[in-house]
């Protein structure tokens, strides 16, 4: 997390579209060390440079999109952005087992082309350079504050949210293959549901500018009632289809979260307020993930998703409350 700190710094005082183009080239150097080291320590090694490089490389790309569109197409920027990562896990997590099971020993190559490619393609697209922060004008964290307490209200659904998705990351082995008693393939829909679904979101709010709305707030109703659904579920099939709509759900809330709190954002700020948004989240996942598995030790894993989604309701009443009524004053 404490690379998040260093990530804001660098967004805000230096050219955004330089950073990102620089960061996934040292992804390229990074995961290709794998070819030649592949020893545990080295693994966890390898695993924490590049989730620290890739927060820098995909919020230097969120600053990118606050400087190149307007306000009114940002919903429809970061949807279109939302359909491309959907797309890559799906494409990725299939790509990567069939080059393990059948072609495990070229997977390095291919990978090394790709990223290449990737790289060559980024190198000549046509965003636009950013001009890095005013050198008269230094920011620090503390000025990042009162922006995030004017987009607190909607970063509160945030929370909820990745709380609830946690149940399910700590038990969908389980829910598979101990309580459905499935095989592998089942358990790999499970996996992708969740990504083709935003892939389904993403394409609705890139064809339907909205700002957010109640209808937006209302969506965790929906997404407690599955999480109840899959707690009592008897069948893969509907697990795998209640996580389609949880991701269509999950990934239309964040969307929604992202383009508010770029908009309501000044640009000179947007990769620290990103950061300090992104270490509330990513301080709270191992902590989640660490009481989900105390809970799965004593109870059900099932019950506990069942209450989780009973949890969702309850706060919803409060939440609704809160996030309209600050909407309502203060519109995206």
């Amino acid at each position: 997390m404490s690379s998040l700190y260093l990530e804001g710094y660098l967004i805000d005082r230096f050219n955004r579209k330089k950073l990102f183009l620089i960061f996934n080239v040292l992804l390229l150097f990074i995961y290709s060390a794998l070819a030649f080291e592949r020893s545990l320590m080295w693994l966890y090694s390898v695993s924490f440079l590049s989730q620290a490089i890739t927060a820098i490389s995909v919020d230097s790309f969120r600053a990118i999109t606050k400087d190149i569109l307007d306000k009114n197409e940002m919903s429809n920027g970061i949807s279109i952005s939302q359909i491309g990562r959907g797309l890559s896990y799906i494409l990725g997590d299939l790509l990567a087992g069939a080059f393990l099971i059948f072609f495990q020993r070229t997977f390095f190559v291919f990978f090394i082309i790709m990223a290449i490619l990737s790289i060559i393609m980024l190198y000549n697209t046509g965003l636009k350079d950013v001009k890095p922060a005013p050198k008269h004008k230094k920011t620090k964290y503390r000025d990042a504050f009162p922006y995030i307490l004017a987009v607190l209200p909607v970063m509160v659904l945030s929370f909820i949210l990745a709380g609830s998705s946690s149940a399910l990351d700590v038990y969908s082995a389980y829910i598979i293959s101990t309580y459905l008693k499935s095989g592998i393939l089942w358990y790999t829909l499970f996996i992708v549901a969740f990504p083709f679904g935003s892939i389904i979101a993403g394409f609705y709010i890139a064809s339907h500018r909205k700002n957010i709305s109640r209808f937006f707030v209302l969506l965790m109703l929906p997404f407690a009632f599955l999480l109840l659904f899959i707690s009592i579920s008897a069948y893969a099939f509907e697990i795998v289809i209640a996580a389609v709509l949880l991701g269509i759900i999950s990934a239309f809330i964040n969307i929604k979260i992202t383009a508010y709190i770029t908009i309501n954002t000044p640009g000179e700020m947007i990769g620290r307020v990103n950061a300090l948004y992104y270490t509330m989240i990513a301080s709270s996942a191992p902590l989640l993930t660490f009481v989900y598995s105390a809970l799965g030790t004593f109870f059900n894993p099932m019950i506990i998703i069942f209450c989780t989604g009973i949890v969702v309701i309850l706060l919803l009443i409060p939440i609704y409350i809160y996030v309209e009524r600050y909407l309502r004053n203060h519109p995206s």
